[in-house]
């Protein structure tokens, strides 16, 4: 979260940075290279079958992040008044309860894709990391407020 950021009048304004699990699964898409495009529904699952390329996993990865990044931020707006300066250990709590769900998802998402085989063991580790980060978010909704001080989730 970036506090202290001052509005137009003249308000603090709390600016909520949720990196908890996107960076992770941003992480594991954009290290194969970063390409927009469309994909499945959020979520889907495509783990039967043949290896995607490299591309194909890029696409349908980042189409289940940006996806998973609009509810967030919809829940972020919903949990957290725009006036808010810093969020209560209740606001927290409420938020994390509403984003968890949607980063599992995402988790669920990119997990049930097939991805290259030389790029394999890379998103596995990755990927674990972000379901470490979830479980760490679920349990001490206050990292939300600094996701670094926890490196499984950074």
């Amino acid at each position: 979260m970036r506090a202290g950021r001052r509005t137009r009048s003249g308000r603090r304004a709390t600016t909520l940075v949720v990196r908890v699990g996107a960076t992770a699964v941003m992480v594991a898409v954009t290290t194969i290279g970063v390409v927009g495009g469309s994909a499945p529904a959020f979520g889907a699952r495509l783990s039967k079958g043949s290896p995607m390329s490299k591309s194909q996993f890029i696409k349908t990865g980042d189409d289940i992040c940006r996806q998973g990044n609009q509810l967030v931020a919809q829940a972020v707006a919903q949990v957290l008044p725009s006036t808010v300066v810093a969020p209560t250990a209740p606001q927290l709590a409420q938020l994390s309860t509403a984003i968890v769900p949607i980063y599992r998802q995402e988790l669920q998402g990119i997990r049930a894709l097939v991805p290259p085989k030389a790029d394999r063991s890379k998103i596995k580790k990755m990927l674990d990391s972000f379901a470490t980060g979830i479980k760490a978010v679920q349990a001490h909704s206050e990292l939300l407020l600094n996701p670094t001080t926890n490196r499984s989730i950074a």
